[in-house]
């Protein structure tokens, strides 16, 4: 729940003049707390908000058509837009002042994910929508007036085995198919049949062909029996290639060339809360590294505990080679150079860990914050502990530049904003549909955005 309220405030007062903030407008997600009290400690992983300029999305208001939209999903399963609550959980998109354009029942359960907006589907031009269900069984592509294209799987049936607290990127994963593919990790296990959807899914982001152009998947057995297995591959929906896990994924994935072969690669945490009627395994806690075009792992990291945070990847030593940060329950800060030899495994010199305590929830953000040439990783640390850090992979070195008190935890991730030339800063989670938490723009006013608990309740710090 928090992370939507945070979300909604720190777009409302984006207008950046660099003083204090301003509230310009305040949407409300129910019409008071005794009609549906917040539980806002339940959940340490929820939506943020999308932005976009949305095409003829314009239906309420005034304001011009070439103003941006928000689109977020729902945190709970009663939303008092659905008059009926048939869905348990909506999508919504609000005008840049606030107002409902549309809402789009889950037609499964709340939605959580954090969606993707490009055009991935039909070629046109035009910006679509991606998301996942949490609470639900579904993934769920829309066009920009909140219109399903497909789901999978499909048709979307109501509650779920929490299967997508992931949020999607969307690449060319497969250069040797036509358009764009999305990646997605897995939560789903039947508790009932037993049945384990654990892993990270590829999907064809436009199925239109009706050509199954990847491995032929059967389906979700375990979905409800009227509709079992939930559709056809290359039909309804077209799975590409999955690779299954030994514990629940949500974390979010990045895309970035890994292996140098031209195609995006695959970076992801594994593990996270596993029922305790479900097996744990060996990928309990890893950092993987999966090719885009076949889901062959390229190389793993297994750490003390679990990693839902998701990888952030840049260049930071400017080789040609990107490096990646990402946190873990365990406390520890790691810092992959990549496989660099090409052996298959991630050897001690090609990683350092900051070793920290507490958990690490926050995706971390890599920006040249300080405009001093050398990139730097911005990340929430364990025991409410903001930290910045530069690491250079040649010196098999991690420098804290410093670490400031912001509170009791932070489970958001950071957002940088700033430069004059970037006027639309960081529109999604982990900034774009790669989802990689990288700003390119270097300057001397970039500023760091994130919320943190206190014991007197949440706050929203910018940090210059």
């Amino acid at each position: 729940m928090r992370k939507i309220a945070l979300a909604l405030f720190i777009l409302t007062v984006f207008q950046l003049s660099f003083g204090a903030f301003t509230l310009k407008w305040f949407y409300a997600l129910a019409p008071s707390d005794t009609a549906r009290p917040f539980n806002y400690d339940r959940m340490v992983y929820g939506a943020t908000a999308a932005i976009a300029q949305l095409p003829g999305v314009n239906s309420v208001g005034g304001e011009p058509d070439d103003w941006l939209e928000i689109v977020f999903g729902s945190e709970e399963l009663r939303n008092y837009e659905d008059t009926t609550d048939t869905s348990r959980g909506l999508w919504r998109c609000l005008d840049a002042t606030g107002r409902l354009e549309w809402f789009k029942g889950t037609q499964t359960d709340e939605s959580r994910s954090s969606p993707a907006i490009l055009d991935f589907y039909g070629g046109d031009g035009l910006p679509d929508i991606i998301g996942g269900t949490t609470s639900g069984w579904n993934v769920e592509a829309m066009d920009r007036f909140g219109n399903f294209l497909w789901t999978f799987p499909s048709p979307p049936v109501l509650s779920g085995p929490y299967a997508w607290h992931s949020s999607p990127a969307v690449a060319d994963f497969v250069p040797a198919l036509p358009g764009l593919e999305v990646v997605i990790g897995c939560n789903a296990y039947n508790a009932i049949t037993g049945t384990s959807h654990w892993g990270i899914w590829c999907f064809q982001a436009d199925p239109s062909d009706r050509r199954d152009n990847g491995i032929t998947s059967p389906g979700w057995l375990d979905y409800p029996a009227s509709v079992a297995p939930g559709g056809t591959d290359g039909i309804d929906w077209d799975v590409i290639w999955y690779r299954q896990t030994n514990a629940p994924v949500i974390s979010t994935p990045c895309a970035a060339d890994m292996n140098g072969d031209g195609a995006d690669d695959v970076i992801i945490g594994v593990g996270w809360n596993a029922p305790a009627t479900a097996p744990v395994g060996a990928d309990d806690g890893k950092i993987m590294c999966l090719n885009g075009t076949n889901g062959a792992v390229l190389w793993s990291v297994s750490t003390g505990d679990h990693v839902t945070a998701s990888p952030a990847v840049a260049d930071l030593d400017r080789d040609g080679d990107p490096e990646v940060v990402v946190g873990s329950y365990d406390g520890n800060l790691y810092f992959i150079d990549g496989d660099e030899n090409g052996n298959g495994i991630i050897d001690p010199s090609e990683m350092e860990v900051y070793r920290g305590s507490g958990r690490i929830y926050s995706s971390a953000a890599i920006a040249d914050v300080d405009h001093d040439g050398d990139y730097e990783i911005i990340v929430g640390l364990g025991n409410g502990l903001l930290g910045c850090f530069n690491y250079f992979p040649v010196l098999d070195s991690i420098i804290v530049k410093w670490v400031d008190t912001l509170g009791d935890s932070i489970v958001t991730s950071p957002a940088i904003a700033g430069h004059p030339d970037d006027h639309i800063p960081w529109p999604f989670f982990r900034r774009d549909a790669k989802r990689t938490g990288f700003y390119p723009y270097a300057g001397p006013w970039l500023h760091i955005f994130i919320a943190a608990d206190k014991p007197s309740g949440a706050y929203l710090f910018d940090i210059l």
